[in-house]
């Protein structure tokens, strides 16, 4: 009875629901991936009808011939999701190619339902063994003398006949297989029990051994001669785990992985191109832009990809050589997430373990390794190019089954489906020979030897278990390290689709804007582009500089960003909208500032004392950002720098200006001058404070140290203890400006301000009584402006002479009344200490109280000759504008 009901017909329909699922995916893929290209249409399901008119016909035959279909409901489901997905990658990665890898797929179909529906059995191929060794061997020739590559350079792997190339490889990979199955099927007892012994030591006789290792010099041949690593490592793998499958002795896998150490070892010191791909595995990162450049993109995609993927069609793995054929498993990554990637690793574990267990129902030996030998081939093969591509082992150059574009390989790899399908077809019991009868392909046949292949495929599933630890790593762990490396295009592209936000002077009027393209492809625009000093730039390729730089997070529409709303706008991959800013340059007074400077070296700044709102920051030579692609070198080149912002990072030594500084920190240390500090001979004027007061002073205005909020450079002290003088002092006109308008604010240093809505902000620095002492100094230029003159020689400045004026406006002052006294002298002569000096005269006396003025300007230019007026004449023309 029970016996019956093992044998009772047992028909299976085919899971259509899987069908349903294969069909349904590619052809929603290939609908996105059209609605992003903007290329819908209905030629775009061309590649959805060729595959479900493969896929139908394969199942309508299959049940016409046997009224049922094959005893494994998964493995052509799998195969035709497999390739469904790859049809879409192409369309994606390599559109030209689309067309042929359809054709090729109709081939392959064919060549499957051949090997399923034609043979009686497969006596034919055990039988001629040798036949497919020597065919074997006589293609690998004809690819050494004969072998072109397509693209006119690299290895010579394919073959031509007329418009087609094909890889031999490939179908080597077959041959050798059918080959190593029959001459293990064959040699199974004698490969375990025949042995020779050098002294006590036991090993396979060498009339059992040759294969293996004629087999080794075969690969090494690929190697040496074809520079074809991957296809080596592919070949004796695989012999190495049928040679265990069929004895079960360790030692023929040890002795082979020996072997190919010792092959990999001639071939990194012999053959250049496994050099690099070994030195590429251990550090891309010293090459990234050169020979490691395939698998840094590579790294980068998976990192681009993260958990969820960027989408079809919304990623960036172009970016990566040869996508399409060697790392379309990046492509996956990226453009399909962690999931997806795993999900794939799925699909080839689900495909590798049907292999495996047709092989554990195998009728005979030669099937049962047969079986072996396909699904390690197919695992290998998987591990092999996506651990390559995941940094997890050196580059081979090999394609993903079924994925990956590839006549040569499609038709392989169907090949070898239809191979483990027709196995399944003859997997039965006998019964009346009719072939109604079934059993479950998990029910184990009678009387079948050790199955030593269940260690090997854990090996493998081992192995694709750590491809998807490599995965979590580069997608999950990595990705900020990734991501922000400057080689990665994705941030490029990322920057192309932003819509920046506006600059706008203080009346509203943009001076920076974004325009969106007919690509949507955002471009930065600036309508007057002499305002350089003031915008700075914005480049996809060399980054942002000046204003654009300072309110970069705002312009980019980061700052409003939550963290939630973050992953929402990546997930539908909605581009940034930055924020405009409002700036508190005013367009006049800059353009008078400009229009004054002309084509002369040197800056203009104008503040508004009560806010610290920068109204004028003019820099010259200036260029024009909207040409700064084309110009970038020859700027970069230019000895008087116009990339450089002279307004706060250009260095001017202060000249006679140290008149000013030493006068305050004079003051602040309590002591007076009987005679005019503005005439008196400047040692003599700052002997009390001496190098070590004069550089406290500086410190305490903080000339020293970078504008607060502004990419600027810190002051630089002189150099006393090799002639330095207080002359040397080198500062930026900005870093003046704060110091001159904290005589109006009673020594309260205020924050350069360039936004219009920011808060104003003010830093203590010096005494009330300090400003009100040293301000009187200045002298009345024009009705309204207050100031002082002075210049830097060339000795001072290393080049050419300097012209300074910084000024008060609109304001006047009063002569101050002075009662002479002595100099600040003790016993021990100078006091260099401000900390010791004591107050010994009085203080000058003002008059009348003025009104304080409202803005502070300061001008430096750089003059032929030694003059003080330039300067001056330069800042009278910029508060022109603003004084009307």
């Amino acid at each position: 009875m029970a016996g019956t009901m093992l044998n009772a017909p047992v028909k299976r329909r085919p899971s259509y629901w899987l069908w349903v699922l294969t069909f349904l995916f590619t052809g929603l893929s290939l609908t996105q991936l059209a609605l992003v290209d903007r290329t819908l249409s209905l030629t775009t399901f061309i590649p959805l009808l060729v595959l479900m008119t493969c896929g139908g016909g394969v199942i309508y035959l299959l049940n016409l011939h046997f009224n049922a279909m094959p005893d494994d409901p998964v493995l052509l489901p799998l195969t035709f999701f497999l390739c469904g997905l790859g049809l879409v990658l192409i369309r994606r990665l390599a559109p030209a190619f689309i067309n042929r890898q359809l054709f090729w797929l109709v081939i392959a179909t064919g060549l499957l339902l051949a090997m399923v529906l034609i043979p009686k059995n497969l006596n034919w191929l055990r039988r001629y063994k040798y036949t497919w060794l020597f065919g074997g061997i006589l293609l690998l020739a004809s690819t050494l003398l004969f072998g072109v590559n397509p693209s006119g350079f690299g290895a010579r792997l394919w073959l031509q006949a007329g418009p087609v190339f094909f890889q031999p490889s490939e179908l080597l990979k077959l041959l050798f297989l059918v080959f190593l199955a029959a001459y293990l099927a064959d040699r199974r007892r004698q490969l375990v029990e025949v042995r020779a012994y050098i002294g006590r030591l036991s090993m396979p006789h060498p009339n059992y051994l040759g294969p293996m290792l004629v087999m080794w010099g075969f690969s090494m041949v690929l190697l040496i001669w074809q520079r074809d690593l991957g296809a080596a490592l592919l070949f004796f793998g695989t012999f190495l785990g049928m040679l265990y499958a069929s004895t079960g002795q360790s030692s023929y896998i040890w002795g082979g992985v020996l072997l190919l150490g010792l092959g990999g070892l001639v071939g990194y010191e012999l053959f250049g191109v496994v050099r690099i791909r070994v030195d590429g595995f251990l550090n891309p990162w010293l090459d990234a832009s050169g020979s490691s450049f395939q698998i840094v993109q590579s790294l980068l995609a998976f990192a681009s990809g993260g958990f969820f993927g960027e989408g079809i069609g919304q990623g960036l793995p172009t970016a990566i050589p040869v996508v399409h054929t060697d790392f379309v498993y990046a492509a996956i990554g990226e453009e399909f997430g962690l999931l997806g990637a795993l999900g794939v690793l799925v699909c080839f574990m689900l495909l590798i373990g049907r292999a495996f267990a047709i092989a554990f129902r195998a009728k005979n030996d030669f099937e049962q390794l047969l079986a072996v030998g396909i699904g390690t081939m197919l695992a290998l093969q998987t591990i092999v190019i996506t651990a390559g591509t995941l940094k997890l082992m050196p580059l081979t150059g090999v394609t993903l089954p079924f994925v990956s574009y590839g006549g040569s390989s499609l038709i392989v790899s169907f090949t070898m489906i239809g191979l483990l399908l027709f196995m399944v077809r003859h997997d039965r019991v006998a019964g009346n020979g009719s072939g109604d009868g079934r059993v479950s392909l998990y029910s184990r046949r009678p009387y079948q030897p050790p199955v030593f292949y269940l260690s090997l495929a854990k090996i493998l599933f081992v192995g694709l278990i750590v491809v998807a630890g490599g995965l979590i790593l580069w997608q999950i762990a990595a990705p900020p390290f990734l991501e922000e490396r400057d080689d990665n295009p994705r941030q490029v592209v990322a920057e192309q689709r932003i819509e920046r936000g506006r600059l706008l002077t203080r009346d509203g009027i943009p001076i920076a804007e974004t325009i969106i393209d007919e690509d949507d492809v955002a471009r930065r625009h600036y309508p007057y582009p002499g305002l350089s000093s003031v915008t700075g730039y914005y480049s996809i390729r060399y980054g942002v500089g000046g204003v654009e730089a300072t309110f970069d997070s705002i312009l980019r529409g980061e700052v409003d960003q939550t963290d939630e709303q973050q992953v929402v706008d990546d997930l539908l991959h909605r581009p940034l909208v930055g924020r405009d800013v409002t700036l508190t340059i005013d367009l006049p007074a800059q353009v008078a500032a400009d229009v004054a400077l002309d084509d002369q070296e040197g800056a203009v700044v104008i503040m508004e004392i009560e806010t610290g709102a920068v109204l004028v920051m003019s820099s010259h030579p200036t260029y024009d950002p909207n040409t700064l692609d084309e110009t970038w070198d020859t700027l970069r080149q230019d000895a008087r720098a116009p990339l450089v912002n002279r307004a706060t990072q250009g260095l001017f030594p202060v000249g006679d200006v140290s008149r000013l500084i030493g006068l305050i920190g004079l003051y602040d240390s309590g002591v007076t001058r009987p005679l005019n500090p503005m005439t008196d001979p400047l040692e003599a004027m700052l002997a009390p404070l001496g190098p070590t007061g004069y550089a406290t002073t500086a410190r305490q205005l903080g000339l020293i140290d970078p504008l607060p909020g502004l990419a600027s450079q810190p002051g630089r002290l002189p150099d006393f203890s090799d002639k330095g003088t207080v002359k040397d002092l080198a500062v930026t006109p900005l870093h003046m400006a704060r110091v001159v308008a904290a005589l109006e604010l009673d020594g309260q240093l205020p924050t350069p301000m360039l936004a219009l809505d920011a808060e104003p902000e003010f830093i203590p620095s010096f005494r009330p009584s300090t400003a009100d002492l040293t301000r009187p100094w200045l002298s009345q230029v024009d009705e309204g402006l207050i100031g002082f003159s002075g210049q830097a020689s060339p000795e001072e400045t290393g080049q050419q002479s300097l012209s300074w004026f910084i000024g008060l406006a609109p304001t006047t002052v009063t002569e101050p009344i002075i009662e002479p006294t002595s100099v600040a002298l003790t016993e021990s002569g100078l006091i260099f200490d401000p900390t010791q000096i004591e107050q010994v005269t009085p203080t000058p006396i003002v008059e009348t109280q003025v009104d304080r003025a409202k803005y502070v300007v300061v001008a430096v230019v750089v003059t032929e000759t030694p003059e003080a007026n330039p300067a001056l004449s330069i800042a009278r023309a910029s508060l022109g504008a603003l004084m009307e």
